[in-house]
């Protein structure tokens, strides 16, 4: 999870070519703990991935899924993806936004699929913390000791939104007021705003949730 975390984070302050090292880190984490689930052993290291998910794709006492899956889908999108875009070798080419994106959606599918196979956790918890797992990165969000924090000055309707968005349970205009950076009034106007343009929906309780409008709207804004 340490390789996750830290994938994440450096995304999310634009360090890709750190965000894929650490990708190609968590692929060879995650074929370690495969391995260990098909032979009883850990190893040591993976020297060679694509022998190593040869080996598991062979095995007939797994899920198809963790067998062929996850190896087939980390080695292209996360773990070749570190080195042919040039995070740890000289290719010609620097590590862009997308390269990172692209290992990062992996991750996070694999680790979703390890929770769904392995996690032993109830269904409508489990689909609780899929969905988080799966929400796209922000690089405009960080998550500073235990808080989401908006990183850049931007407008206040964006900034509340982006706060919404890093919520995926709904979060109360009272802790809205102590996240998003701006005067209450400011914040008021802000969610009238994004509320009568269907960004956001006030829930009975009071919670507020980005709508499939708000997230168009955010992945046009960051780009």
């Amino acid at each position: 999870m340490a390789s996750y975390t830290h994938a994440t984070q450096k995304y999310q302050t634009g360090g890709y070519k750190s965000s894929l090292v650490e990708a190609g880190l968590y692929s060879e984490h995650v074929l370690r703990a495969l391995t260990f689930e098909m032979t009883g052993s850990v190893p040591t290291e993976i020297k060679h991935f694509g022998d190593a998910a040869s080996k598991l794709s062979k095995t007939t006492d797994m899920p198809e899924a963790t067998r062929i899956l996850i190896p087939k889908i980390l080695s292209a999108s996360a773990y070749d993806m570190r080195s042919k875009r040039g995070a740890v070798h000289v290719k010609g080419v620097n590590p862009q936004k997308r390269d990172a994106l692209q290992a990062l959606n992996a991750m996070s599918w694999a680790l979703a699929e390890l929770l769904a196979q392995y996690g032993n956790i109830a269904g409508h918890e489990l689909d609780t913390i899929i969905d988080t797992i799966l929400r796209r990165p922000t690089p405009l969000v960080e998550h500073i000791g235990g808080q989401h924090v908006v990183t850049q000055q931007l407008q206040t309707h964006v900034e509340t939104l982006l706060i919404i968005d890093s919520h995926p349970d709904g979060i109360s205009r009272r802790d809205l007021g102590k996240l998003v950076k701006r005067s209450s009034s400011s914040i008021t106007h802000a969610l009238t705003k994004i509320e009568a343009e269907r960004l956001a929906h006030k829930n009975e309780d009071g919670r507020w949730f980005i709508t499939s409008t708000g997230e168009k709207f955010l992945e046009r804004f960051i780009g």
